[in-house]
């Protein structure tokens, strides 16, 4: 049953009480706009009632009036269905909205029967009968509008009792569980959680913890509407987030406002959004924001529920305090070091700056303790906990990790010489004498191992163990040592007595690999490739980098450019002019005025700039440093061109490439050596090729080490070409002879492959093109599609007419024909069915050939 037939049955409306009243409607509602006015004059007579409309202006006024008086009008025109009941139930709920007591409700209802009463008046002509039924059926009128709207008050302040339970209820389970919950940020991810399942009026709630003094904050947690909250957020000193966390006060804030905060501006369907900071003095502090789908929804439901939140953060973020401090230095722990660490990386990568991750430890540290005792060995660990972080700087972490192992963070740094100048500071601050109670002075030494992200690509874990790896490297020559720190990647370059390992201007030679143009057919470059010389043999990079400090690695790519200038201006005069590259490792170009140096080396010799290619191997998030596009910029003013080595291997250098100033990139010679067991990778290569022919940048391939590769880069279109294939790299004078002797011939021709891969590789490159055909004319393409194949037209030509790769290559033209085709419903998954079947083919055909080969040098060999 129906609301209203439930209203009529108990009111016991009758439908000739109905009738009379519609049949007398238009007299009784005379004078509607006189009922309203006394309607509200008696509202407001009341201070109770007063205060309610204390805020509205004269128009706002008299718009209710004329709102009051239609309603008059509706309750006796409209008939009782369910569209009447829905708007006197909304009244209802907007009288609780504003806090219209139910009193005042009834109280003004008697007007209207006193109204009623005088309009009746105007009905003279009405027998006494009917007049009877009339005024006992506008009562009943009246007691049904009345109680439909009492009824929709009660069931509103249901829902908000119920809300202010909901939200209060999910606290309180959360508190009374405390003893089985984790970490605090899960806690407070939980809660928000269950926020948002528990009512229907938030759309969403997050959290966010602040370290002391941060700009910018980064929800940790977003439950219901990702949509509506950013990824990040800058905090300004007028934003009322910030206000409200600075004040420690919560806030509501309505994102519809014009001057609303950017953060939360028009996020529709949030209607109102509170903030409930917490946290401890000028420590971290935290804070809770809660989207509600009604602008007055925190009024209704109040603050005091979301005051248990921030409470709660309150006590999690004490419990955490003490669960990640050093009970005897009060510097953070390992665990809070560790938890520092992930988000110093990530400020590292968004602030263009580098990360240093330091570990120290205590030399000798165990004789103090036996025999000094424990109590004199922890009050030198508390001073030296309070040295290391009085040596660095207000946003730096230092942090105890157990015994005599100390750690730090070094943010924001701009250089690798910045790194020198804070090691200094920390040795200053924490080696000095430590004098005891009784005057005994105590020598305080130690070891200190480093790393530098993003130069050390590793994760958090990897940094620390790198630093681990250092610091312990110097430690074993803490006898013989000349400084107490070294840095990952370096730190065996240095004989702690005796100096550097190497005598690089001595025993540094460049050897050189050619670098041929299959379009010109002539040789155009030579790389320069760092060899060193000791006891007679020649160590590659592998063997001596590692051994290099950084000042080494710097001085080896300037002896790698003056003895590759020197042999240009070799090649000059015997008719040879080739262009040169080499490699410069990233921390020259952030450490040190690379431009400068650059630029005085290219002019002792008579070599121009632009014949000169820095090939810069990317490290992590290098290249996204402004600093070190800053350095690109510079370079590129001197004259000298800039490769990017390696490309492929990271794929954020990829998305990178079209805002650094390059001339070139070189492919990663992983997907090129691999190329015969992986195929497959020429769609890549091609790839490669097309974006640099869209940055209008050069592209050499390197690793192409045998003649099919070299046969497929040619089908390919590539242009640039460097490997084995070519030549093996070679000292300066071997080069001269060879470059004597090199003749083009035999190379390999674009559109006649050689090969299997080149064949695969020539099919591959004419994938866009029949793709673009075929929108013009399907037919035509697919009538000439076998005879033109470059690939059928090699597996023909050797006698393989019913060869499985023409079959697959048939299914692949199958696969373009649906592609193109209309009513076909599933032609992306067929044709990557059938290009990873066609791929499959080659691979397996080309280790079969690789498998014949092998057995006849076998045989060879056994002849």
């Amino acid at each position: 049953m129906s609301h209203t037939r439930a209203w009529k049955r108990f009111l016991d409306i009758r439908p000739e009480e109905l009738a009379l009243v519609h049949a007398h409607a238009d007299v009784l509602a005379g004078s509607a706009d006189i009922l309203a006015q006394r309607f509200y004059a008696f509202l407001l007579s009341h201070p109770e009632t007063t205060a309610v409309f204390r805020d509205f202006d004269e128009r706002h006024l008299r718009r209710l009036t004329e709102k009051q008086a239609e309603h008059y009008r509706r309750m006796l025109l409209s008939p009782m269905d369910g569209k009447r009941e829905s708007e006197l139930e909304h009244i209802g709920t907007v009288h609780h909205q504003w806090g219209v007591s139910p009193i005042w409700v009834v109280g003004a209802y008697r007007l209207y029967i006193e109204h009623l009463e005088t309009q009746m008046d105007g009905l003279p002509d009405l027998p006494s009968a009917d007049r009877r039924t009339l005024r006992q059926a506008l009562i009943k009128r009246v007691l049904y509008d009345m109680t439909v709207q009492l009824a929709a008050y009660e069931k509103a302040q249901h829902a908000e009792e119920n809300e202010r339970m909901a939200v209060a209820r999910v606290l309180l389970d959360t508190t009374s569980h405390m003893s089985s919950v984790g970490a605090p940020e899960e806690v407070f991810a939980q809660v928000c959680d269950r926020l948002v399942a528990a009512s229907p009026s938030l759309h969403a709630v997050w959290f966010a913890v602040i370290p002391a003094g941060a700009m910018e904050l980064v929800p940790a947690h977003v439950a219901g509407k990702k949509r509506l909250v950013p990824h990040r957020i800058t905090l300004t000193e007028q934003d009322p987030l910030q206000q409200a966390i600075r004040s420690g006060r919560p806030a509501v804030v309505d994102p519809h406002a014009a001057n609303a905060p950017g953060w939360c501006q028009g996020q529709s369907p949030a209607a109102s959004v509170g903030i409930f900071p917490f946290g401890m003095g000028d420590e971290v502090r935290g804070v809770g924001v809660v989207y509600a789908d009604q602008s007055d929804y925190f009024a209704r439901i109040d603050l005091s529920p979301f005051g248990a939140f921030a409470y709660l953060g309150d006590l999690l973020m004490e419990l955490k305090r003490e669960a990640q401090s050093d009970p005897l230095t009060g510097l953070p722990n390992r665990k809070a070091f560790s938890e520092h660490l992930e988000p110093a990386i990530s400020r590292s990568r968004r602030h263009d700056r580098l990360l240093v991750v330091g570990l120290l430890d205590l030399d000798d540290f165990k004789p103090v303790n036996d025999r000094y005792g424990h109590s004199v060995g922890d009050a030198l660990l508390q001073e030296v906990g309070q040295r290391l972080r009085a040596g660095l700087r207000a946003n730096d972490l230092a942090a105890r990790l157990g015994g005599d192992e100390f750690s730090f963070l070094l943010e924001d740094m701009q250089s690798l010489d910045a790194l020198e100048t804070a090691m200094q500071r920390i040795g200053t601050a924490v080696f000095t004498p430590f004098t005891l109670p009784d005057g005994t002075t105590i020598e305080v030494k130690g070891s200190v191992g480093v790393t530098v992200y993003p130069f050390d690509e590793g994760e958090s874990d990897e940094l620390l163990r790198h630093a681990d790896q250092a610091m312990y490297v110097v430690k074993r020559e803490k006898s013989r040592r000349k400084r107490f720190w070294g840095c990952w990647r370096c730190h065996a370059a240095t004989d702690m007595a005796g100096g550097p390992r190497f005598r690089l201007a001595e025993q540094a030679i460049a050897w050189f690999q050619p670098v041929l143009s299959l379009q010109k057919r002539r040789i155009v470059a030579v790389e320069a490739l760092a060899r060193i010389v000791e006891n007679g043999q020649v160590l590659t990079p592998d063997q001596f980098l590692p051994l290099l400090s950084m000042e080494e690695r710097r001085e080896l790519s300037r002896i790698m450019l003056t003895q590759g200038l020197q042999l240009l201006e070799r090649l000059d005069q015997k008719g040879f002019p080739l262009d040169l590259s080499f490699n410069v490792d990233p921390d020259f170009m952030v450490g040190h005025d690379c431009a400068s140096c650059f630029t005085g080396t290219v002019t002792t010799s008579a070599i121009d700039p632009q014949r000169v290619t820095m090939e810069l191997l990317e490290t992590g998030d290098f290249l996204s440093l402004a600093t070190a596009q800053q350095k690109l910029t510079d370079l590129k003013a001197t004259g000298a061109k800039i490769a990017l080595d390696d490309v492929g291997s990271a794929y954020s250098s990829l998305l990178r490439l079209k805002h650094l100033p390059i001339d070139e990139i070189k492919l990663d010679q992983g997907f090129i050596r691999d190329l015969p067991e992986a195929p497959e990778n020429l769609a890549f290569v091609q790839s490669i090729r097309s974006l640099a022919q869209g940055l209008r940048v050069r592209l050499v391939v390197e690793g192409v080490e045998t003649e099919d590769i070299l046969d497929a880069m040619a089908a390919l279109g590539v242009d640039l070409v460097q490997g084995y294939a070519i030549a093996r790299p070679m000292p300066a004078h071997a080069l001269v002879t060879w470059m004597r002797g090199w003749r083009p011939e035999p190379l390999p021709h674009p559109d006649l492959p050689r090969t299997l891969l080149g064949a695969y590789a020539a099919h591959v490159r004419r994938r866009p093109l029949m793709e673009y055909m075929m929108q013009q004319d399907l037919a035509l393409v697919l009538s000439s599609a076998l005879s033109d194949c470059p690939l059928v037209s090699y597996v023909q030509s050797r006698g393989w007419n019913d060869h499985p790769v023409i079959e697959g290559h048939r299914r692949f033209m199958e696969g373009m024909r649906r592609l193109w085709a209309e009513n076909d419903t599933t032609p992306d998954q067929y044709l990557a069915a059938a290009e990873h079947e066609l791929a499959n083919l080659i691979r397996e055909e080309l280790a079969n050939e690789s498998r014949q080969v092998r057995s006849k040098q076998e045989k060879r060999e056994m002849v």
